[in-house]
């Protein structure tokens, strides 16, 4: 009994002692002692003094040569094939690629990394013998920011401990003059894929970024030259595939003599996003006041035609209505009018009625005091409202005028009343 209850003290104990083992190295792991934590798409170099013992690194679908610090893609989509080839040896370079990257594989696996990894962190050497190898990297982010309301470009300069496998960078190019001398501000966002981690810190001095920046600058600085501001605008609404992005990724290989990123450097553009442009210089108030007074007067012909094509259209469409009404009107006459001689036609003395009465009514409103029907002329009686010729020129008698009182003085009055006229 005695036995089994120390038994069971002991494996408590070294269970016990397990875990502070494990809570120790992990802590250890974080301060880069001994041990390094594991983090997905990361690269560092461990040294001894100044010289890379080995390289360490995490990437899904990738192996990191721990000798070369080589970045090897395990389907071999990597392999360089010759323009040219025929698919035939095209394959069968892949699976020769294939080949010797597995080799690779079997040889950086050891037995002590196998265990460590399931617990997310790899075996760096006895401190301080070995570390991880620390330097100065000024780079500048495009991220959304806390509180931020849209992704922006954030500067950053600090000490790092290791190498990004594939970043998005955020590279400026100011004042880069058009082929039709107008200056501009670009900005691209630029991402970069680390091919090999050795070319990458040691070859460029830790300075990579700023080695493909300023080839990237360059490029883009000579493609803005060759190219129109319309050309640029267009740019910016174009594929992976416009000339622009094709120009800049053809930093990566060697051509003409010149030698490429990948071969110089160990890094390659992955992709090139023209994110925008701005005049710059003293032409930026001048051409956006000539853009302004464009758009303005684009806006008011704009403006004048919808005006004109509304009274157009209100013109038609009265014109239509007066049309109608005309139709109905003239209908509505047309159908009087019908109706009437309808109705004078059926009577028997219908047609001589109508014919007396248009001529009577013709007669009414003229001059006319004879009417001649048949044989000779006959002279007609007064018509009312027409007076005959000599009673219109009859020449006024001022002295019958001046007779009438009298005959009124020579009336007979009552007798017993005296005329005034008499006395």
């Amino acid at each position: 009994m005695d036995a089994i209850i120390l038994f069971l003290f002991c494996v408590a104990v070294s269970i016990g002692i397990f875990y502070l083992l494990g809570m120790a190295v992990l802590k250890m792991a974080e301060k880069d002692i001994c041990f390094t934590k594991n983090v997905s798409g990361w690269v560092k170099a461990v040294v001894a003094g100044d010289e890379v013992v080995k390289w360490i690194g995490w990437i899904p679908c990738y192996h990191v040569s721990s000798e070369t610090g080589e970045i090897l893609s395990l389907d071999g989509k990597d392999v360089e094939v010759p323009k040219g080839t025929s698919e035939e040896d095209a394959k069968k370079m892949i699976e020769k690629e294939k080949t010797r990257i597995m080799d690779i594989v079997e040889k950086d696996r050891g037995l002590l990394d196998d265990v460590l990894k399931n617990f997310g962190i790899s075996f760096v050497g006895l401190w301080p013998y070995r570390k991880t190898y620390e330097y100065k990297f000024k780079w500048t982010e495009w991220v959304k920011r806390a509180n931020a309301a849209k992704y922006e470009p954030w500067p950053r300069e600090d000490k790092t401990k290791h190498v990004r496998f594939r970043f998005p960078y955020f590279i400026d190019i100011t004042e880069a003059e058009t082929k039709g001398k107008v200056t501009i501000d670009v900005t691209l966002l630029v991402t970069i894929r680390i091919r090999n981690a050795s070319k990458a810190l040691f070859k460029s001095g830790g300075e990579w970024l700023a080695n493909v920046t300023a080839a990237v600058q360059s490029a883009t600085r000579d493609w803005i030259g060759n190219n129109t501001l319309e050309d640029i605008t267009k740019t910016q609404h174009e594929s992976g595939g416009s000339g622009f992005v094709s120009y800049v990724m053809s930093l990566n290989s060697s051509e003409k003599g010149n030698k490429g990123l990948i071969e110089t450097l160990g890094v390659e553009i992955d992709m090139v996003n023209f994110l925008s442009y701005e005049i710059s210089g003293d032409g930026k108030e001048r051409i956006q006041k000539a853009t302004t007074e464009q758009y303005v007067a684009e806006q008011e012909a704009a403006a004048k035609k919808a005006r004109a094509d509304g009274d157009a259209d209100a013109t038609i469409k009265l014109a239509e209505a007066e049309a109608r009404a005309i139709e109905v009107k003239g209908d509505a006459k047309a159908k009087a009018m019908e109706k009437m001689l309808k109705a004078v036609h059926s009577h028997p003395g219908g047609v001589q009625i109508e014919i007396a009465d248009r001529i009577a009514n013709g007669i009414q409103n003229s001059k006319l005091t004879t009417l001649v029907a048949g044989e000779g002329a006959h002279p007609l009686l007064q018509i009312m409202g027409n007076q005959l010729p000599q009673e219109r020129e009859r020449p006024r008698d001022d002295h019958s005028r001046q007779e009438r009182p009298n005959k009124r003085r020579d009336r007979q009055t009552p007798e017993g009343e005296k005329n005034e006229s008499d006395s």
